[in-house]
Parts: structure tokens; sequence; C-alpha cells
């Protein structure tokens, strides 16, 4: 950086060629940072939205099995929480994980 004092007092200031390409490389990555922010921003909250709405199907599933479990099971296999395999079906009723089933089913 380099300045000149001009005649009417004021300083005028002058980057050099490096210190400019320096100055626009920074303002290229703070510029790239915010465009991934974003990105990744996007795309957690849509991850998110994605999750918080299986759970809500999950547990619809779950409240129409405790009511009608046949009715209930079919919901479960239309949803892909479950195929249509007695182990499986099985697996699912008795993971610890999964709240809700009623035990008296």
């Amino acid at each position: 950086v380099w300045a000149r004092r001009m005649s009417d007092g004021e300083v005028q200031r002058e980057d050099t060629a490096e210190e400019a390409k320096v100055d626009m490389d920074m303002s290229m990555m703070s510029v790239a940072s915010v465009s991934t922010f974003s990105t990744l921003n996007t795309v957690d909250v849509n991850s998110i939205e994605a999750s918080r709405k299986r759970k809500m199907d999950l547990a619809a599933c779950v409240a129409q099995f405790n009511l009608k479990p046949k009715k209930g099971m079919e919901m479960l296999i239309h949803h892909g929480f479950v195929q249509d395999e007695p182990r499986e079906i099985a697996a699912l009723l008795r993971n610890p994980d999964v709240e809700g089933f009623s035990k008296t089913q």
C-alpha cells in the first residue's frame, strides 16, 4: 500500500497489484463460503423436514395399529417402515427404539 497526499490535504491510498489480488481472493472466498453455507443450510432444512415427516408418519401408523392392528400394519407396510415378512414385523414390534405400540394387541 502506498499513499499520496493531495494538495488539498486529502490522502489518496492505492493498493499495489499484489494487495489488490489478495483482496479480490479474500472477497471471492467469502462469497464462496456464504454460498456453501446457504446450500448446506438448505440441505439441512430439507433433511430435517423429511426426518420430521417420517417420524410423524410412523406415529400415525403406530396410533392406527393400536386402534386396528390390521389397518395399522397395512399403513406401516405402505409407508415402508416394514416389509410384509413375519420376521421383520416381529422385529419392528419388539424394537425398543419404536415407542407407542400397545403391548395388548
